[in-house]
């Protein structure tokens, strides 16, 4: 009979150094500076660690005597700048094996996965601008956030020539993606007494993603999408068709793939409210997503 066994043994390591100090001058200036160092065992043999450095600044302008407190109570100015850093899956790096049963049911191997010894975390650079600001007495709360982000080394399955005996594709740091949006956020007290409460919020994003650099690489396709500079990295591609040949009876493709969209929204809100009436609570939310 043909007997058979497995057994697997798994160990992931994440080792860290977190270090943040807040400044506080005289409640309306508020200054952060913070630095991560990161390990990981999925890490390739020939990189270390990485660092993450982050930095704010918040300015509580509305207590200043200048401002304008009777019609804008509350208002906070924010700048920040940090980077962020996604690991990749356990034994990427490695160069990988699958053992089979040949002919005779001799035991082999037949190539399992590339491997890579450089590769490193996908890192993220990003800066936000935006305010808090209070109306009306403080009824009503607005946040606005400009986001722009720009991920290096971006952790994508990239498909090596099959001269190199390994079919499967490979996890490679490669290329530039950039991020950018507009995030609004409006929460207002529109009741309030001591037997009934009504609140409601609305939330909109906008968001644009976009391939800027494939490191001299060709257009390739991963899950869900079709990698192509200068397009969206869930972008969808596919052939159209031209026309019909009446001949054969069958359509005419065009030759080359058209670009139909991207998969991810383009920009997604919400709608929630809060109405709490003696001691009953109704609550209800909307979400919308389009592009």
């Amino acid at each position: 009979s043909t007997r058979t066994s497995g057994e697997t043994r798994r160990d992931d390591i994440n080792a860290g150094l977190f270090l943040q100090e807040t400044i506080g001058l005289h409640d309306k200036l508020f200054l952060t500076a913070g630095l991560r160092v990161d390990g990981n065992s999925p890490f390739g043999n020939e990189f270390s660690s990485e660092n993450y450095p982050k930095g704010s600044i918040a300015y509580n302008i509305s207590q200043e005597g200048f401002w304008p407190q009777d019609l804008i109570p509350t208002m906070k100015l924010r700048l920040a700048y940090g980077e962020s850093g996604t690991a990749p899956t356990q034994f990427a790096a490695d160069r990988t094996y699958t053992p089979i049963s040949a002919q005779d049911g001799q035991p082999a191997v037949t190539p399992g996965n590339l491997g890579n010894p450089k590769l490193g975390p996908e890192k993220s650079q990003e800066f936000e601008a935006g305010f808090d600001a209070g109306l009306l007495q403080d009824r009503i709360g607005m946040e606005v956030t400009a986001y722009f982000e720009r991920t290096k080394g971006a952790l994508l399955s990239v498909p090596y020539a099959s001269s190199l005996g390994f079919l499967s594709s490979q996890l490679t740091n490669i290329g530039e993606v950039e991020n950018r949006g507009l995030e609004i956020s409006l929460n207002a007290l529109l009741v309030q007494r001591p037997d009934l409460e009504f609140s409601a919020n609305t939330q909109f994003t906008t968001t644009h993603n976009e391939v800027t650099d494939l490191g001299g690489l060709l257009p390739f396709n991963v899950t869900g999408g079709r990698v192509i500079k200068g397009y969206p990295i869930t972008g969808q591609w596919g052939y159209t068709v031209k026309s019909w040949d009446a001949r054969t009876r069958q359509h005419v493709r065009s030759d080359t793939m058209d670009y139909f969209g991207q998969a991810d929204p383009k920009w997604f809100g919400s709608i929630s409210s809060n109405l709490r009436f003696h001691r009953f609570r109704l609550t209800g939310l909307l979400e919308v997503t389009g592009g």
